[in-house]
């Protein structure tokens, strides 16, 4: 594994249900250890109660507020705030707000971002803005979860 450095604005770029995520880290980079992606989340978007069974997830907000439904909690998290979610712990997370959110969030280990990176569009020239989300968009991505270890709680 190699040391990985970014200067600031660079990633992998992808639309991921219109939301912008910025990948600093794939497991291919780190040999599976850990990922890491920007997100910026617009107002009104979020993600279904789900649970993933091979890897911790880590939010920590940078400008913003994204509220966070981890068990049976509910946080409104702002800037510098913290959120680990351990494996097997049934959360959702949701830009309630009316600006956008960003935030940093971490896999241990890697291998979640090769779900999000699927069921995203590769940010070119060609395509500036996001697509508009569909249900046929959301219905694929859940019928592809299990094969990334993720459970969507109904």
């Amino acid at each position: 594994m190699q040391p990985i450095i970014l200067p600031s604005g660079l990633g992998r770029d992808f639309w991921v249900w219109g939301d912008r995520y910025s990948f600093k880290s794939t497991g291919a980079e780190t040999n599976g250890a850990h990922a890491l992606l920007e997100m910026n989340v617009n107002p009104g978007s979020g993600t279904p109660p789900h649970q993933h069974l091979a890897e911790d997830e880590m939010f920590y907000v940078v400008e913003g507020q994204l509220t966070v439904s981890v068990g049976n909690e509910h946080i409104v998290a702002g800037p510098g705030s913290y959120v680990a979610v351990p494996k097997g712990v049934t959360h959702a997370w949701a830009n309630e707000s009316d600006d956008v959110v960003k935030a940093l969030v971490f896999l241990v280990p890697a291998g979640f971002e090769q779900f999000l990176m699927r069921i995203g569009e590769e940010i070119t020239d060609a395509n500036p803005t996001p697509p508009p989300v569909t249900d046929a968009m959301i219905q694929s991505a859940i019928a592809i979860a299990g094969d990334y270890h993720m459970k969507v709680v109904e």
